[in-house]
């Protein structure tokens, strides 16, 4: 994460609610896989967005369901 400072990662999953040190390393892994090493903070939501919201509105869904 060359061009990024990584806490502007680690909270941009701290705001899709991504708190699980595994599921952020495999993200970060698949991102990195795709990216490389240089990308910035825009780069990394994009593709937050891309490939996890569809993840994040199947669970948060279920989450409410279960709170109700």
């Amino acid at each position: 994460m060359n061009t990024t400072d990584s806490h502007s990662i680690l909270g941009l999953l701290h705001i899709w609610e991504i708190s699980c040190e595994a599921e952020r390393q495999e993200i970060i892994t698949a991102f990195k896989e795709e990216h490389g090493n240089d990308f910035n903070k825009l780069d990394f939501a994009s593709f937050l967005s891309r490939k996890y919201r569809q993840r994040y509105i199947i669970q948060t869904k279920a989450t409410e369901a279960n709170g109700r």
